[in-house]
């Protein structure tokens, strides 16, 4: 488990920090960053997966925002033998880091009822690179396992913010969701989704649905 802490990236051309997704976890704290080129102060990301079974990532504040691969990003595991819900990958997000998505793509916490995953997050942005071009949201599928939490985040520039496909128990509170079409849009009938004090702004749609 690499640490990166406390360094100075100064006149860089390209990105300063480029991981595969899988190995971010506690990774980068303290540094600081200046005169990057337009458009590469990122921490530029590869792969889509967030599988290892059982385990938790914890995403810091980088100091830079945690640009999302050109596809859509899953955090669950593909293990058919492993698929109780502690065995579930933790995307783990802390205050102040932010994920930036491209165009038309998707964070997915679990897959089929088989394929289990789980975000904690506070304090965190879910944002679009390019404010001009939507990303899809945050999709809680059917494998997403109980105890899913989202607090005190800025989600935004999205279509659905966050896409409800299972029946998972999960708190969704203290959120501020803005520039987006809809806010929390619910596919599934059950009643284990818990939205509290959420702050809805400028929505071209419905804020509940």
């Amino acid at each position: 488990d690499t640490r990166i802490i406390g360094n100075t990236f100064i006149d860089l051309s390209d990105y300063p920090l480029s991981f595969h997704l899988g190995y971010i976890d506690s990774t980068f704290q303290g540094n600081t960053f200046s005169n990057i080129k337009d458009g590469k102060a990122y921490v530029f990301t590869q792969s889509n997966r967030l599988g290892e079974v059982g385990r938790v990532y914890d995403w810091l504040d980088a100091g830079l925002p945690y640009l999302m691969p050109d596809d859509n990003v899953f955090v669950a595991e593909k293990n058919n033998g492993l698929n109780s819900e502690g065995h579930a990958p933790t995307l783990k997000l802390y205050p102040g880091a932010e994920l930036q998505f491209r165009g038309n793509r998707f964070l997915a916490i679990g897959e089929s009822s088989g394929d289990r995953g789980k975000l904690i997050a506070d304090g965190a942005i879910f944002t679009a690179q390019d404010t001009t071009k939507q990303w899809q949201g945050i999709d809680l599928n059917d494998g997403t396992v109980d105890g899913m939490t989202l607090s005190n985040a800025i989600i935004e520039y999205a279509d659905k913010p966050i896409d409800i496909h299972s029946g998972v128990l999960s708190t969704i509170k203290n959120n501020t969701i803005r520039h987006s079409s809809y806010g929390i849009y619910s596919n599934d009938n059950h009643k284990d989704t818990r939205i509290i004090g959420n702050t809805f702004i400028d929505l071209s749609d419905y804020p509940l649905s």
